[in-house]
């Protein structure tokens, strides 16, 4: 099962803004979580009391 990844667009602005390099190293972490989704540093978000 792959997965869609989205970036508002503030996102992409601020990414569009990035030296280009590390556009590519995000790019590649982007594109590895569509496969893998929970592999990384994840963690389970938790509600607040």
């Amino acid at each position: 099962m792959t997965w869609t990844i989205r970036l508002s667009k503030v996102a992409e602005k601020q990414f569009e803004k990035l030296p280009r390099d590390r556009q590519r190293n995000i790019s590649e972490a982007i594109d590895g979580m569509k496969e893998y989704p929970f592999r990384g540093n994840v963690r389970q978000l938790k509600a607040k009391e």
